[in-house]
């Protein structure tokens, strides 16, 4: 059988950082995958910057950096996560209603705006109702319910921009696949009736977070980067 189509193996050699994801990548479960923490410290090894590029928005970066000291990839300065994507396309000084984790927070915080975590209260979707947020973020996050759902959407058709943080509708787990921050994004969209522009808004963040991870480079990597190599993403 002859298989068509399937491209040659990248060209190492002009590559000088390497953009790798870490769920089904470098761990399971936070557990690493037989081979992943060599691999790393050879591309290390070899001169290349390696970045850590996650679509985890729950956990803030020193958790995530914390786990991948503890299976022996130091990576001090080196995630880059979906939240902090979803936070570059928020303004300083507006209000946020974060659907989401700890992470979305943080990175929100670090953008300059004013998160307000969705509790689902009465009150909050009051204001919600009344168009006191200028965007809506949204991420994992395991508490999320019906009232959860009902204030973010309730923003968006009051006005809020609506910012998912990936579309990733499941995750890799030791035990199968779980829901992910993309079928909670999805949740929100259609009730709020804005499916339509859900890929845009996806597509946004896709690149943000892309952008996110070239911006830490170092201005020799900046010049050199002129086929970066995404492992897994």
């Amino acid at each position: 059988m002859t298989v068509q189509n399937v491209p040659p193996p990248p060209d190492l050699g002009a590559v000088a950082t390497v953009l790798c994801d870490l769920d089904g990548v470098v761990w399971l479960a936070h557990q690493p995958i037989d081979g992943s923490v060599d691999a790393v410290a050879r591309l290390r090894a070899s001169g290349r910057r390696v970045l850590f590029v996650t679509n985890n928005s729950m956990s803030p970066v020193a958790d995530q950096e914390a786990a991948l000291e503890r299976i022996g990839v130091p990576a001090d300065g080196d995630v880059v996560t979906s939240a902090m994507a979803g936070a570059s396309l928020v303004e300083p000084g507006e209000r946020i209603l974060v659907a989401g984790g700890p992470g979305v927070v943080e990175a929100v915080e670090r953008r300059g705006a004013e998160p307000v975590p969705n509790d689902g209260s009465a009150e909050l979707r009051a204001a919600a109702a009344a168009g006191r947020f200028d965007a809506v973020v949204v991420g994992l996050h395991r508490d999320f319910d019906y009232w959860r759902l009902a204030t973010a959407s309730t923003a968006v058709l009051a006005g809020s921009r609506l910012i998912g943080t990936n579309g990733d509708s499941t995750f890799p787990t030791p035990d199968g696949q779980l829901p992910g921050g993309g079928s909670v994004v999805a949740a929100v969209a259609a009730v709020a009736g804005v499916e339509d522009v859900l890929r845009r808004l996806l597509a946004d963040t896709d690149l943000s977070m892309a952008l996110s991870g070239v911006a830490r480079l170092d201005d020799m990597s900046r010049r050199s980067l002129q086929q970066p190599l995404p492992a897994g993403m």
